[in-house]
């Protein structure tokens, strides 16, 4: 979780350190080519934290890496290197901005890639949806788990939620769309599940699938929301 304003911190007592990312060539904490992704999207936005600037890179990286299926190893078990961020940024800080800047100026080619090999490869199976998006903002369990499908046959891609606003999002959400929240703090597990029926609550389940969320809101419209009672 990063925000950008030290004075509000709903989570914590301590103010963050804010000075810990200096985005140098001799910064031992993060790799050289996120370093060098890091200055270049901070030159386009100088006002906005480094810290929610790395997260934002961090997650998009992520998106790349699963969406070529890239896994690390951990003691002899593979993992997808998944990523979930939350922001809390003001209005009119730039959210939405720095993240389409980061697709215009440092992800066209992956951006490209994506669009070809996904083309090939649905091409090559009988029956593959016309569509793949590479990002969600509103859906639905059943919606989620169509698309994980897809990608489990493609072996391309992955599922990457972007959601704006999203203390507004919670604040009108209806009882669909707080069951997608619910379901959403359920994924980082790369487990989609499927309710088949009501009755008995039997569910079947697709696993192994890359999940990435960005979700970013103003701090503002987020402490003062109401949660939808039952």
């Amino acid at each position: 979780m990063t925000q950008q304003n030290k004075e509000f911190n709903p989570f914590f007592d301590e103010v963050p350190n804010m000075t810990q990312i200096t985005f140098q060539d001799n910064e031992p904490k993060l790799p050289t080519s996120i370093t060098k992704i890091c200055r270049a999207v901070h030159k386009l936005h100088p006002y906005i934290s480094k810290e929610i600037i790395l997260q934002v890179v961090l997650v998009k990286v992520a998106q790349m890496l699963t969406s070529k299926r890239i896994q690390f190893d951990e003691s002899g078990k593979k993992h997808f290197p998944n990523w979930f961020v939350l922001i809390f940024l003001e209005s009119g800080g730039g959210k939405d901005r720095l993240v389409d800047d980061f697709d215009n100026f440092v992800f066209p080619d992956f951006i490209a890639w994506y669009k070809k090999e996904v083309v090939q490869t649905k091409n090559n199976i009988k029956g593959a949806s016309n569509i793949i998006p590479m990002e969600l903002e509103d859906a639905t369990q059943a919606g989620i788990y169509a698309l994980a499908k897809e990608l489990k046959e493609l072996n391309i891609g992955c599922i990457f939620i972007r959601m704006a606003e999203l203390g507004l999002y919670i604040k009108n959400a209806n009882k669909q769309q707080l069951k997608y929240l619910s379901d959403l703090c359920k994924l980082s597990d790369c487990k989609i599940q499927r309710t088949l029926t009501k009755s008995n609550g039997f569910t079947e389940e697709i696993t192994n699938i890359p999940i990435n969320v960005l979700a970013y809101s103003d701090p503002v419209s987020y402490t003062h929301l109401t949660l939808p009672t039952k």
